[in-house]
């Protein structure tokens, strides 16, 4: 249950920052509709000057946009330009910043020119100071400021992509930086719950298999490389480093994720039933793949590669998740099938994200939400196995430490009757021939309650392991005969130890289990002649109140404070020196007389002072009146 509450928690987190990132994805503020008067032009070669790329976008072959993210299909192409003149309401309005929301595209550049002038390379505006840590922005943004010049003509230089967008906004620098602040919202959420995740990870790997978990980690560790690229946080965190490394190191990541998620879907989930030929030709397509996709990354600059292969990859991973979760009818091989397939997902919006007609932005929010909850799904299916794994320890624990604690206590209860029979058998050896038959009852009263000591522990033991209510066979008994042969039983130990031991007989009828009742009150007599010091008293009596009768243990030893009495009936609990303590005493008597009482329903009372002695009473129900002659014959039949 427990597990299933943490699961519902991080699937409504996760709900929670989906809706919010979509939410803001839609919250763009455009000021002015660029993408209307854009010319844009090709450059094959990529060799044209700022000046012939402005009067190339004057000629017929100048294309026109007609939706504000229409995709601009280059192949072939080395660089695409974009030009436009700002308007006097935007001139007169300086100083603005102008950004791309493309927040992984690289090699963009802008070109100014004032009142038909020289053409100026504008620099990014974290390059025109220096930035500290935590001070760049996520978006391309450079700063037109010069309020004197009013015409301003613009060039936007963009190494091809193969299909870019050009959502260019204008606006002023505090709406631009509350603008970049909503969009960082949505993607630090993400990011902190991948880290929350891979933490949670780190903490099980000393408790279960090290390399899945250590491939997982890695895998996290990929991904939060990836939605840092994607989303520009590493440049808000790190302004000195240039977008063209950050996607060379997101990329590459993509390839590698690909192949280590192979391993550790092969780790996860049982393919004993793919042929060996197939599981081979895995890897070797995994492999394959992974480094092609290096290859063009690095070699050939080609953006585009790494999201197919993504995309490929994962529909491969999905097919033999789901082929293997029909095959054995998994549920762990289902949610990695559907892990698989939200992989896919993600990788195809972001490959088809111009066919959509989709904002980037918006895209790349979908893509992080999407990949992100398949995140949670493989961390889910997983921890889900591991927990159950985790929860089987902690039994196995929990039943050992509870079967220790039943030994300890059996061995305490145990101990009292046969020392009782040593002490009888030892006097027995030295007595006179009229005393024999007193001390050979007393041995035979103390065989008989270890035998019924033994049973009920053998009951007990079954009750404590389940935590089911003790069953108990109440019947109806005279007080004096439970608590006549406890007297006898004892009386030799209190000689033992020259205390004085009296008991005031009560003839009520209980309706009680004799061997339980007489196992609580042998741990109250037995623990007050252990802290009773020789010469000391030790009084066994009754008292009748309403419908129960209240049977009193009393002392006159060492007694106990406040804070003694709040911890006697803790396990292994023992205070101060005590004279008459046994090799075989561990504090376990009163701990006993605790969870027997509650077990059988009675109420236990405990007094003490320092110095003055304590006092320990168990109530138990009288039983409906009966004939003299009825409970004659059962004390005489006990």
């Amino acid at each position: 249950m427990k597990l299933h509450c943490v699961s519902l928690q991080w699937a409504c987190t996760c709900l929670l920052v989906f809706v919010t990132s979509l939410a803001q994805a839609h919250n763009h503020t455009h000021d002015y509709a660029h993408w209307q008067s854009m010319r844009i032009v090709n450059d094959t070669h990529g060799n044209w000057s700022a000046e012939h790329a402005w009067q190339q976008s004057l000629t017929e072959q100048a294309m026109h946009l007609t939706h504000p993210h229409e995709p601009v299909r280059a192949n072939g192409v080395k660089t695409v330009w974009a030009a436009w003149s700002l308007p006097a309401s935007v001139t007169q309005n300086l100083p603005v910043w102008l950004g791309i929301y493309l927040p992984s595209c690289v090699d963009v550049e802008l070109w100014v020119r004032w009142n038909k002038g020289e053409w100026h390379l504008q620099s990014m505006e974290q390059h025109q100071r220096y930035a500290d840590w935590g001070e760049g922005h996520l978006l391309p943004v450079w700063a037109i400021r010069d309020g004197t010049l009013r015409e301003i003509d613009v060039l936007l230089k963009i190494e091809n992509l193969g299909v870019t967008q050009l959502p260019v906004v204008l606006q002023k620098p505090e709406t631009f930086i509350r603008q970049q602040w909503k969009f960082a919202l949505p993607y630090t959420a993400l990011l902190v719950f991948l880290l929350s995740v891979m933490m949670y990870a780190l903490s099980l790997m000393r408790f279960f298999d090290a390399l899945s978990l250590a491939l997982f980690v890695f895998m996290l560790c990929l991904q939060l490389m990836v939605l840092g690229w994607l989303s520009g946080l590493v440049h808000f965190l790190f302004p000195a480093l240039s977008r063209s490394h950050t996607a060379l190191t997101g990329e590459a990541a993509v390839c590698l994720w690909v192949m280590l998620g192979t391993w550790h879907t092969r780790l996860s989930i049982s393919m004993s039933h793919l042929p060996d030929f197939f599981k081979k030709a895995l890897v070797y397509w995994t492999v394959g793949w992974g480094l092609l996709g290096l290859g063009l990354t690095f070699i050939h600059h080609s953006h585009e590669w790494p999201a197919y292969i993504l995309l490929l990859h994962s529909v491969l991973m999905m097919t033999c998740c789901f082929c293997q979760s029909r095959r054995q009818g998994s549920f762990k091989n289902k949610c990695y099938a559907v892990a698989w397939g939200l992989y896919a997902l993600a990788a195809g919006v972001y490959v088809f994200r111009h066919s959509l007609y989709l904002h980037p932005t918006q895209a790349l929010l979908w893509v992080g939400c999407i990949s992100v909850l398949a995140s949670l799904l493989l961390v889910w299916a997983s921890c889900w196995r591991w927990m159950l794994k985790l929860a089987m320890l902690r039994d196995k624990l929990k039943m050992a430490l509870k079967r220790n604690r039943w030994v300890a206590v059996a061995q305490h209860d145990l101990w009292q009757p046969l020392q009782s029979m040593q002490l009888y058998a030892n006097a027995l050896a030295v007595a006179a021939p009229e005393h024999m038959p007193r001390l050979i009852n007393g041995i035979q009263l103390a065989a008989i309650n270890a035998v019924d000591c033994m049973r009920h522990l053998q009951d007990w033991y079954e009750v404590y392991l389940s935590g089911k209510a003790l069953e108990t066979s109440d019947q109806a008994i005279s007080a004096d005969a439970v608590l006549q042969p406890l007297f006898t039983e004892c009386l030799a130990m209190a000689h033992a130890h020259c205390i004085s031991l009296r008991y005031c007989r009560n003839r009520s009828v209980l309706n009680v289990n004799p061997a339980a009742l007489q196992r609580i009150l042998r741990n109250l007599i037995h623990n007050a002649l252990t802290y009773t010091p020789a010469g000391g008293k030790v009084l066994l009596g009754c008292r009748r109140k309403h419908d129960r009768l209240w049977i009193y243990c009393m002392d006159n030893g060492q007694g106990m404070t406040d804070q003694q009495l709040r911890l006697c009936t803790r396990a292994h609990q023992r205070f101060g020196h005590v004279e008459n303590l046994t090799g075989n005493h561990q504090g376990l008597g009163l701990y006993s007389v605790q969870k027997m009482a509650k077990q059988l329903g009675l109420k236990l009372y405990i007094e003490s002072s320092p110095a003055k002695g304590s006092m320990f009473a168990i109530s138990v129900p009288l039983a409906r009146q009966q004939s003299t002659t009825a409970v004659l014959k059962l004390s005489h039949a006990i």
